[in-house]
């Protein structure tokens, strides 16, 4: 049996997943990541953007002005 000594030259180099060296694996992890990182802020602040302008949209003060003054100066029916 051999033993596993990680000091030497030869036994890092054994130290791969598969056929591909750890070091080519993490290069080619970290675009991904990153992507997902700034997609996933720009989708934050897209989501914050739609609920702002939903709130103006319910806020009222575009809605129209119900005139109710004629209604209630108009004599009903019921008093003489």
């Amino acid at each position: 049996m051999q033993s596993t000594d990680l000091s030497s030259a030869g036994d890092r180099d054994s130290l791969r997943l598969g056929f591909i060296p750890s070091g080519l694996v993490l290069s080619a992890a970290t675009v991904p990541v990153l992507v997902g990182l700034v997609s996933a802020q720009a989708l934050a602040s897209a989501i914050a953007d739609i609920g702002a302008m939903s709130e103006e949209i319910f806020r009222g003060d575009r809605l129209p002005t119900l005139d109710f003054s004629e209604a209630s100066a108009a004599p009903s029916p019921d008093q003489p």
